[in-house]
């Protein structure tokens, strides 16, 4: 079930400043859920100075925010119909979230949007917001 209130602090928190009334219209509809995704999937959606790229392996980072928050469960926002939108704990979120490849768009949102991982299509494109 998507969860509004967390996507609207997301928006409001990570995305550019010209593109977030845009984007807060988008997930007002079911039929603009998609091109929210296809949008969010272009990494200058995002204010690059609020992250940090990956280098080493992004399951380390994401065990780290996880234990950093106390939270038990993160809120996914995917290209990736089968998760986006739905509340994954830690395990579920390595095996079902993550791609191996960078070939699909994910968002994990820790804790009350404190912390999101993002990764693009691409090698080297796997992000954490700086904390």
């Amino acid at each position: 079930m998507i969860d509004f209130a967390i996507e609207t602090k997301v928006i409001n928190k990570f995305v550019t400043k010209n593109k977030q009334e845009r984007y807060l219209g988008f997930i007002q509809a079911d039929k603009t859920r998609s091109k929210f995704i296809d949008e969010l999937s272009h990494g200058q959606t995002f204010e690059d100075k609020l992250f940090q790229v990956i280098e080493g392996l992004e399951t380390d980072i994401i065990k780290a925010a996880f234990k950093k928050l106390g939270v038990k469960d993160c809120y996914i926002i995917s290209e990736n119909k089968a998760i986006d939108g739905q509340r994954l704990g830690i395990q579920e979120t390595l095996n079902n979230a993550l791609s191996p490849w960078s070939d699909t768009f994910t968002l994990i949102v820790f804790g009350d949007a404190q912390i999101i991982y993002r990764e693009h299509d691409g090698l080297k494109n796997k992000w954490i917001s700086k904390v």
